[in-house]
Order: C-alpha cells, then structure tokens, then sequence
C-alpha cells in the first residue's frame, strides 16, 4: 500500500511529485524520514534510513529531491542538489556505426488501456508544446472508451495561422504500466490522426546499451511506428516522474510511470539529411466563441498576467468536498454535517487543566470590563440556548477550545466575538486543527457574484451568520 496516495502499489513507483508526496504526508501526520505515523521529522529517531540515490540519512529515496527536475525551494539546497545530479557520458559522439547520423528521438512510451476488464497496447508520445492530450478515434473506439463530453476546439498547428474548427469528443482513459500494477487515469480529446509521419522507436542497438546501464526503456523497438495517445501539458506532469539522466549534450532521459522515454537527437546535421521527413508536433487548443456574455467576460478577467485566475482544485481538496457533501444531513430545518478528520479522533488528548488556565486569565482580564463581559455571557446564552455548546461535566475527557473576546466597538453590528482557539495543545500533543482537514477556500470570487446578478429579474444574496 501506498504511504502518499493509498493505492494499491510500492511508495517508490507513486505517480505523484516530490512536492506532492511531501503534502500528502503533511495531512497525514506522517514523518518525512522514516514515513511513520505520530511524530514529525525533527523528533525523529529512526537510525536505518539511508536514501539509496544520495546516500543521505535525511529521507528515503521516494522523498529524494536530487534526481528531480524541479528541486525543493530552498536557496540553501541549491548547490547541494546541483553537486548530487546525476551525469553520465555515455556516449561521446557517433560511438556506434549501427546508429545513423541525426537520428531524433521523441518522447515515446508503451503502455496498456484497461477497459471492460480488456487490455489494449497503445504507444504514446509525450509533448509539451500541446495544451491539450489525445487519443486516436480508432483505438478509443477498439476499446470501447467512455465519452465523458464534448468540446468544440480552435486548434492551431505548426507554423499555422489560422485555426480548424472540430468538435472533439473527450474520452475518459484507464492506462496500465505493461510491467508493474501501476494504474493512472486521464482524459484526452479523440481525433482522426496524432501524426501522420511515422515516429520510429529507439534502435535494438541503443536499447541495449542503456540496459547494460540499467535504464530498461518503455518503448524498446517494437516495429510499429505509429502513436495512438499524445500526452500534452494537462496530463503531462502527472506521467513524468521529475527523474532525468542525461546520456550526453544532446541526449537525456527521461523516467516516466510506464518506464524511461529518450529524448534528443544523436549524430551531426549534414548534407544527407536534408529533405529528410520530419515529425513537428505543436497543437495550441482553444475554446470556439460560442459563449454567452458572461463567459467572455469572464475569459477577458481570468488572465494570468494579472494574477486573478482561479486555481484549480487540488485532489485533496475534492476528496474533503466530496466528504462534506456525503455526509451533509437536513435535520429539523436545519442542515448538520461532521468534522472533516484527516486523523483518528482518539488522537486528541484531554487538555482541560490548559484550557481552564487560559479561561482564568480571560476572567481576570473581564473583571474590570464589565460591557465585554455582557457581551459574551449573552453569545454563551445565545450558543447554548440553540444547541451550539453544551455544558459538560468535570469526570468528562475530550478536548476543550479555549476561547477569547475579539472587540470591534466601531462596528455598528456585532462589536464582541467570541473566538475559539483551536490550535491550543499541549506541548507534543495535537490540536483539533491538527486533526481535521482544512479544504478548500469556498468563499466566491467578486466576479461570480456580479456575473451571477445578470442571469436574472430578482437576484438573490447570502451570507455568513456566524464564523467561529
């Protein structure tokens, strides 16, 4: 089982990113050292890690940032992890006469389509310079995949500058690494053709010098030359591991969820390749202008450039929206839900003695303030009048959130809250806020709201009562 993302494969073969798998372990209470539940990396005091990479005792190789494209951001790393990359010449120039001159290698990699507990082989070819991934409407239809939508694309192509309008279908794609259990899910657009010119695969000669090097490539010289799947740069990072090795200046490798792809050219331009066919893949995609008003308003204000893009959703945050909606109850004309916890309840320890240190010396400070302390004998009458708080009693465990005044006396409504500290714990136990997961922001965006007020006659608008 995995320690990032729970499924059912080793913790070094995760599909998700350095950074990721760090985050992953962070919500979980989980130590970045030795992966274990219960303490954090500074109290911890495993002596058997080694990371096999970098030979450092800080982390285990799946956490190890030195064989990574994009390094953690520490300026105090940097000429650490620049010492510990990994270079090897393998081959200094046109070692091997079984390999032409020029020859171009593209990121291409073989995996497997699960569908209808059926297994189809497909190659792939990963570009960065397409925004959008692919799939062949033949082998989407051999597989029977899920159509899961439409869209209606401008799509521009290499050294083009107009667009060809086609609505494309989205498929919903189970792909499989041919060796290992390794499963990750995507979605691509189906079309006719990838690429008409055929991409051959890495010669049986450099297959088997980087297998002597222990880098077994995913596409290792099938015949077939055609590509069945693009992955662009909306799936792109969730295919790529952040694992290079560079072979020399113009040949570097790449690891991938389904293996190693190669990527360069290796020879010298000459004379003899010129006319020779090239492969040129860029595909820029676009939405067609078929939209209302206030789409293309919208359109206008999410620009980068101006930093007011809403950000995606992570898949954390989707999973704790999920669980809220899931167990979100309509009681008694009223709507209750349970705490989102990320840890077992059980965690938490008894913290009366802190929490009753903290209330006397609120009370002590109210002695003198005979309007504040009104003020929040009424909240407390309000709250436990309507089910908010409860009284418990002394021979009663759990966990107890202290509390202090906030006073806004140039507030015309509410000039006294009440605000809980749920942060309070004692030293080298956890909080409440430790144990719950925070989710997303879900606070609308200003440009929703006004956009919204034009759908309609009447608007209608809500608020907050009350945030504790």
């Amino acid at each position: 089982m995995c320690d990032f993302c729970y499924q059912d494969h080793e913790s070094k073969n995760c599909h998700l990113s350095i950074s990721e798998r760090h985050k992953s372990l962070y919500d979980q209470y989980k130590c970045k050292k030795c992966l274990k539940k219960g303490h954090k990396k500074p109290l911890c005091k495993a002596k058997w890690v080694k990371c096999k990479l970098c030979n450092s005792q800080s982390h285990l190789e799946c956490l190890c940032y030195s064989h990574s494209v994009v390094p953690p951001e520490s300026k105090n790393n940097k000429k650490e992890i620049a010492s510990k990359t990994n270079v090897s010449f393998l081959f200094p120039g046109n070692q091997s006469k079984d390999i032409p001159k020029q020859t171009i290698y593209y990121q291409t990699l073989r995996a497997q389509i699960i569908n209808n507990n059926c297994e189809y082989n497909v190659r792939i070819i990963c570009d960065s310079a397409s925004e959008r991934s692919y799939i062949c409407e033949s082998i989407a239809e051999r597989a029977g995949l899920k159509t899961v939508g439409k869209e209606k694309l401008k799509i521009f192509t290499f050294a083009s500058n107009e667009a060809s309008v086609s609505e494309l279908k989205r498929k919903r794609i189970t792909l499989k690494n041919c060796n290992s259990d390794l499963v990750i899910t995507l979605e691509a657009l189906a079309t006719k053709t990838i690429c008409a010119s055929k991409i051959s695969s890495p010669s049986s000669r450099m297959v088997e010098l980087l297998q002597n090097e222990g880098f077994e490539l995913s596409d290792s010289g099938a015949s077939s030359g055609r590509v069945d799947i693009l992955i662009g740069n909306d799936y792109l990072s969730a295919v790529l591991t952040g694992r290079t090795h560079r072979l020399n200046n113009c040949l570097m490798l790449y690891e991938s969820v389904f293996g190693w792809t190669l990527s360069g050219r290796d020879g010298e331009f000459n004379e003899r390749t010129v006319g020779k066919e090239s492969a040129g893949l860029f595909i820029r995609s676009s939405n067609e202008s078929e939209e209302n008003l206030s789409q293309e308003i919208r359109a206008m204000w999410e620009i980068e450039s101006l930093g007011i893009c809403d950000s995606e959703k992570s898949e954390s945050d989707k999973q704790v929206i999920e669980r809220f909606e899931k167990n979100l109850k309509f009681v008694d004309n009223r709507y209750e839900t349970g705490l989102l916890w990320k840890r077992d309840a059980g965690d938490l320890s008894d913290n009366f003695d802190l929490a009753r240190r903290q209330f006397n010396k609120v009370r002590r400070e109210l002695k003198n303030d005979t309007f504040v302390k009104e003020q929040l004998m009424e909240v407390i009458k309000y709250q436990k009048e309507h089910n908010i708080i409860q009284e418990c009693g002394e021979n009663e465990n759990g966990y107890f959130m202290p509390f202090r005044a906030v006073v806004r006396k140039d507030k015309l409504s509410t000039q006294v809250r009440m605000v809980f500290n749920c942060s309070s714990c004692a030293k080298g136990n956890l909080s409440l806020n430790d144990c719950l997961d925070q989710g997303p922001n879900l606070n609308p965006s200003v440009l929703d709201i006004i956009l919204g007020f034009r759908k309609f006659k009447i608007g209608f608008c809500g608020d907050i009562e009350k945030a504790f």
